[in-house]
């Protein structure tokens, strides 16, 4: 494995000529096709007076058409094998990965599970422990109501020193996941928690858009717009939004 050379070399060979070159040179003839059709369309005034204008316009656009098919026909078969050949490769490896994680999937979950438990169960230790020094600081300030003296003092000096102990603990029962759930792993590595925020559609009707209208990407509210127009035709009916016919010349 170590010495292998990557597929792409293998296909493209390590002294073959650059891909620039090969292009330039297998497609000379259409390149100077290219630069005829376009010094004869700039020749041609784009001033437009009458049908006879239109209709030489027509020719040219026409023409450029074909050319345009027949190049990108010609991109199609030069770049096909190699989108394949991608396609195939990002495949064959797409499927090694898939078997790991299909393997680790049933462990995955379980370790999921794990580090839910343990994390709520360490949170509620310690919510118990907070409220139990509570508890205790309490009552040592309801001593220092009831006594006197030196008495009152000492009850309410160990009153604050509890409290002072409920405070850490209250503190530590908003331990994140990743410290409440933290092992070594033996090789390297520490088996750990994290947490994400998560979200589950309950009932997608009740979705209120306008507070997501930050979140839009122009891009999809145009292609959303687009979708509606296409149904709706000229009934679109859209606050903010024109919809309207729109004539180009079209030449076939």
């Amino acid at each position: 494995m170590e010495n292998r050379k990557p597929i792409s070399e293998q296909i493209f060979g390590h002294n073959k000529a650059p891909l620039e070159e090969v292009l330039k040179n297998d497609f000379a003839d259409l390149e100077k096709e290219v630069d005829e059709a376009v010094a004869k369309i700039k020749a041609r005034p784009t001033k437009i007076k009458d049908e006879t204008d239109f209709a030489a316009v027509g020719r040219l656009a026409i023409d450029a058409g074909k050319l345009t098919k027949r190049i990108d026909e010609l991109r199609k078969d030069e770049t096909t094998p190699l989108y394949n050949a991608q396609k195939d490769i990002k495949a064959h490896f797409d499927l090694l990965a898939a078997k790991i994680e299909t393997a680790v999937q049933p462990h995955q979950r379980e370790a999921d599970n794990y580090t839910r438990e343990k994390a709520a169960r360490e949170k509620r230790a310690r919510e118990e422990e907070a409220k139990r020094l509570r508890d205790k600081e309490d009552a040592e300030r309801q001593k220092a109501e009831t006594a006197t003296g030196s008495a009152a003092a000492r009850a309410e000096g160990r009153a604050e020193a509890i409290g002072a102990q409920a405070d850490a603990a209250e503190r530590a029962a908003n331990i994140s996941a990743a410290d409440a759930v933290r092992t070594k792993v033996a090789g390297g590595g520490v088996a750990t928690a994290k947490q994400s925020l998560a979200f589950e559609i309950t009932d997608y009707d009740a979705i209120d858009l306008n507070k997501l209208r930050p979140y839009f990407n122009r891009d999809h509210v145009e292609a959303a717009i687009r979708s509606m127009v296409r149904v709706q035709k000229m009934n679109t009916n859209l606050p903010g939004v024109d919809v309207r016919w729109d004539t180009k010349a079209a030449f076939r």
